[in-house]
């Protein structure tokens, strides 16, 4: 017979995956409720009855905002799961992403398909990248909605980068909203690590693109956020520079696009930006005081970083015209 102190130990055990899985079949919603919130913790690890588990919140990641968080983190710490779980679970995400008000279970099923865009074989599609766009689209007027932009943006990213090349050829139309898109959130009132987001899904957009980046005003935005990331880089060397490859990236696009004497004007600012001349009264190319933007570029040419010493460099080769 166990002692009243075995008995209370045994009843404060948490529950196991295998008491918890029938239970989120229930019909009492606060059951569930409770089941996941006991699911959370036993899910931050790898699981032998991860399959078992898919099965249990499959049906609930639709309606249920926790339920979709449980499924994230089975998928994450699962990785073979997560291959087979992508086009078991895709066409239901879309599905449900079609819905026309986005809501906190829409952020965790971008999160889920963003998952399956990184780590597995999604396919790229028409109505994929038009859905991912009229999320781009949405008036970030709000938190949750700018948490909804940036898992967007993000799922775009792990998307593109693994079909460039298909871009350019089959999803011409779709990507004029995407560009139309980013360079709407370039110019909006956003957090700095949003519009960070939105330079590196630009890295990967054809090169005309870059242009229409210029033409409609984006390049102020994008410099801006250089100039905040070199300080961090250069002078307080808070390891950003995988921050940084971007947006070199970028600006140097924009300059081989065209747009050559839009960035020099705000790199070098006073610089006769229409011809090589430098008017007589304005910062010549070659003064680079310190804690100003150039300089802080100038500087990143002896980073011990090789491709921040690359990029830059490259960045003020376009930037003078290849001279």
């Amino acid at each position: 017979m166990s002692s009243p102190s075995e008995s209370s130990q045994a009843s404060t055990q948490p529950p196991t995956l295998s008491e918890i899985l029938p239970n989120l079949t229930s019909t009492d919603p606060n059951v569930v409720a409770m089941c996941l919130k006991s699911l959370k913790p036993i899910l931050s690890e790898p699981l032998k009855e991860a399959s078992a588990a898919l099965d249990a919140l499959e049906p609930l990641i639709w309606r249920d905002v926790e339920a979709a968080r449980c499924m994230c983190n089975l998928l994450f710490k699962n990785q073979k799961l997560l291959k087979a779980a992508g086009p078991r679970l895709t066409p239901g995400i879309i599905k449900t992403l079609s819905s026309p008000c986005p809501s906190l279970l829409t952020l965790q099923n971008l999160k889920l398909l963003h998952l399956f865009a990184a780590f597995s074989s999604l396919p790229l599609t028409s109505p994929l990248i038009s859905l991912l766009a009229s999320y781009l689209l949405l008036p970030p007027t709000t938190k949750a909605r700018c948490d909804i932009v940036k898992e967007g943006l993000r799922c775009c990213y792990a998307l593109y980068s693994n079909e460039s090349s298909r871009l350019e050829k089959e999803f011409r139309r779709e990507m004029t909203v995407v560009g139309y898109a980013v360079t709407n959130l370039m110019q909006a009132d956003l957090p700095e690590n949003i519009k960070l987001d939105v330079v590196k899904v630009a890295t990967l957009m054809p090169m005309e693109f870059a242009g229409f980046l210029a033409i409609n005003g984006a390049v102020p935005s994008i410099v801006k956020c250089l100039e905040d990331v070199l300080v961090d880089v250069v002078e307080v060397k808070g390891g950003r520079a995988t921050e940084l490859l971007p947006i070199l990236q970028v600006l140097k696009a924009l300059c081989d696009a065209g747009a050559r004497d839009a960035v020099k004007g705000l790199v070098f600012p006073g610089a006769d930006v229409g011809g090589d001349d430098i008017d007589k009264n304005a910062v010549h190319p070659s003064d680079a005081p310190k804690h100003t933007l150039r300089c802080n570029l100038i500087k990143c040419m002896t980073s011990s970083d090789t491709n921040v010493k690359r990029l830059s460099a490259e960045l003020l080769w376009s930037i003078m015209g290849g001279r």
